[in-house]
């Protein structure tokens, strides 16, 4: 929203993915700076005709960690009645679960960024934090747990880091890859699948976990993937269209498309899980505010509700013990 002749105010994210703070342009010399140092996040931001008046919509949200079961076949659907507290995480700040090597990662919210947490069902303990370019996404623990995948900043690009228990230092594995979104590990731990950009254009890639050049499985937008128990199939997101992103689904071994049908989840988040019997995925279907959790049964492409929420709370990410 412009202020005078020379001065606009907005809202962005940082270059290291912190945010969204508001910022002040000055026009003529192209330079822009915080205006709030505080840690307040801004939605939104608009002003008066004169520009003396401003108006601006600020979050303080609070993250937490919840359950529900996944129904049998046959059983009704969860809803809000079946959902509880993760036990031993009702006090902390967490979001974005993943499930690897006997543990749970989460993400911890902080004033510098978030931090990434893991939780052995005692005692949350911290594994990395990083000012210089806060986690986005959570880490992805390797089938044996010895091996943490995790996109950070480096220069003007994402890139996938793998820190293991013997090294606090993470190292780049996907070298000029321009990586996005969360990543996801093979059955056998080789390889990591994470959706991003080369010279050649958007695509899904396949890393392999001690280094190497990336080969791009599948072209076309890619984000979020998840791996199916087996090694064969690989889901993921596909280009945007208005608020959803379509879930598709390739071979590992041919790189050849599978029919899931018109499937498809709202961005923002990590909305899509393989069921641990790798025959089904778990998605999360519905509006923002009002995700319900749905099975799609890769065989017969029929899907059940298995848990039904109302409008009360954003779930952006899960993931399936």
């Amino acid at each position: 929203t412009p202020i005078d002749d020379h001065t606009v105010l907005f809202v962005a994210r940082d270059s290291n993915g912190s945010g969204p703070w508001l910022w002040e342009l000055d026009l003529e010399r192209k330079e822009s700076r915080r205006v709030d140092q505080s840690v307040s996040r801004y939605l939104s931001i608009g002003a008066s005709q004169d520009g003396r008046k401003l108006v601006a919509s600020v979050a303080s949200p609070r993250s937490q960690l919840w359950r529900v079961k996944i129904p049998a076949e046959g059983e009704e659907a969860a809803d809000e009645n079946d959902v509880e507290p993760l036990p031993g995480l009702d006090d902390i700040q967490a979001h974005s679960p993943r499930y690897g090597g006997g543990r749970l990662f989460f993400l911890n919210p902080g004033n510098d960024g978030d931090a990434l947490f893991s939780f052995d069902g005692e005692r949350a303990r911290e594994v990395l934090r990083r000012e210089d370019s806060p986690l986005l996404f959570s880490a992805t623990a390797s089938p044996d747990g010895t091996s943490l995948a995790v996109l950070l900043q480096q220069g003007d690009r994402m890139r996938v880091h793998v820190l293991d228990s013997t090294s606090s230092v993470p190292e780049v594995v996907s070298g000029d890859l321009r990586a996005g979104g969360s990543a996801a590990w093979s059955p056998d731990g080789a390889r990591i699948a994470v959706g991003g950009e080369d010279d050649d254009g958007p695509g899904l890639f396949l890393i392999p976990a001690d280094g190497g050049a990336p080969k791009c499985l599948v072209r076309g937008e890619a984000l979020n993937p998840a791996w199916s128990p087996d090694g064969e199939l690989i889901v993921y997101c596909g280009p945007q269209v208005a608020w959803w992103l379509p879930l598709l689904a390739v071979r590992v071994s041919d790189g050849s498309s599978v029919d899931l049908g018109s499937v498809a989840v709202i961005r923002e988040g990590e909305r899509v899980r393989f069921h641990p019997n790798g025959r089904g995925i778990v998605y999360m279907h519905g509006r923002r505010s009002g995700q319900d959790f749905r099975l799609l049964d890769l065989e017969t492409k029929t899907d059940r509700l298995l848990a039904k929420f109302d409008d009360s709370a954003e779930i952006r990410a899960f993931d399936v013990d």
